[in-house]
């Protein structure tokens, strides 16, 4: 019940977010023209409300189709909340300071400095998917930030030569001291603080997590799984050993009515048997047959199966390992892992137990 009411609020809180960005967007493309897109906070704002809003489709799919949320949308969620997070502060630290807190928040302004990232940070924090962002996204938290100083440097490099120019260009005020080296400076300490967000932001996320989840992770016992029964030395599943018959026809040949009474006759060659039967026009047929039997070891499939119990949007899963279909869904861990043991009992192969934290917990 947690996890799909935290689902429905990851719903309502991106679907906010999403029209925040919408709005400001308009008024501002409006107001500006194409001046608007020069704007770190605009440029974040309206990325950061596509991303919501594939992130609400997402999540849709996941709850009535039981499929996992692509871990490529945390990662993206992580990037531009670091975005909006960093506007947030921009505008308390450097740009009042600056420019005025009137001006900063006038208007509709106080949409990217103030609801917009409060509204990001809230979701991705505390109601969106289980499945935690890998520590190396926290890397990737400074793109928008990369991007944007490329651009704005090379904008500013076009137009040193003219000062009113390069004042006009140098909208925040980050090249006053110079372009080079002091401008790379500002960049250089730019790229630190973002990543510092990013950071504080993966360490948070996954902190809030492990309290508000922590009661679902069960300490199950996976050792009656003997990996010698149910996987083989090269790592396929077996069925138990078993004979086939294989069945070769050594002739067929039209015999009148009175030849061989019995249905079926052995010969003299062991394995060889005769068997006569009528077609539909009436015409007897002596078919003989060799039948020899064969031993045989059925396989499940040519790879072993592994399955892997891991959270989801609803709880925990168990999925193939390459399967992007959802076996199952379960509030809890330890039913997650008694589902898997069925199936390995019934199927063969292994499981997987990953831990709150995304890493391997147990395996058999």
């Amino acid at each position: 019940m947690k996890a799909r009411t935290f689902s429905f609020l990851t719903i309502a809180m991106n679907g906010l977010l999403f029209v925040g960005s919408i709005i400001f967007f308009v008024i501002s493309l409006v107001e500006k023209g194409g001046l608007a897109f020069r704007s770190f906070a605009m440029d974040t704002s309206l990325l950061a409300g596509i991303v919501s809003l594939i992130y609400i489709v997402m999540v849709i799919r996941s709850l009535r189709e039981e499929k996992e949320i692509p871990q490529v949308l945390d990662g993206l969620r992580l990037i531009f909340t670091t975005a909006l997070v960093l506007n947030a502060i921009s505008a308390v630290t450097y740009l009042g300071p600056i420019k005025g807190y009137s001006t900063v928040y006038e208007g509709w302004n106080f949409l990217p400095f103030i609801v917009i990232p409060l509204l990001s940070l809230v979701s991705f924090l505390l109601f969106e998917s289980r499945t935690l962002p890998r520590a190396r996204a926290s890397l990737f938290s400074t793109s928008c930030v990369l991007v944007y100083a490329f651009y704005y440097i090379i904008n500013l490099g076009l137009h040193v030569e003219i000062k009113a120019e390069y004042d006009a260009n140098d909208w925040y005020g980050f090249g006053r001291w110079g372009l080079f080296p002091q401008g790379l400076l500002v960049l250089v300490i730019m790229l630190y603080i973002t990543f510092f967000i990013g950071f504080l932001l993966f360490f948070l996320r996954r902190s809030l997590h492990m309290v508000l989840f922590y009661e679902e992770e069960e300490d199950v016992d996976l050792t009656e799984l003997s990996e010698d029964e149910y996987r083989s030395e090269d790592g396929d599943d077996y069925h138990d050993e078993g004979e086939e018959e294989v069945v070769e026809i050594i002739s067929d040949t039209i015999v009148k009515e009175n030849e061989g009474e019995n249905n079926q006759e052995e010969t003299t060659e062991e394995g060889v048997f005769t068997e006569q039967y009528k077609t539909k026009t009436g015409t007897l047929h002596a078919v003989k047959k060799r039948i020899t039997k064969k031993k045989e070891t059925k396989k499940y499939k040519d790879t072993a199966r592994v399955y892997h119990v891991s959270q989801h949007i609803l709880g925990w899963q168990v999925k193939l390992a390459k399967g992007e279909k959802v076996i199952k869904t379960f509030k809890t861990q330890k039913e997650a892992i008694e589902y898997a043991k069925s199936l390995v009992k019934t199927n063969g192969g292994s499981i997987r137990v990953h831990s709150m934290k995304g890493s391997i917990r147990k395996s058999n």
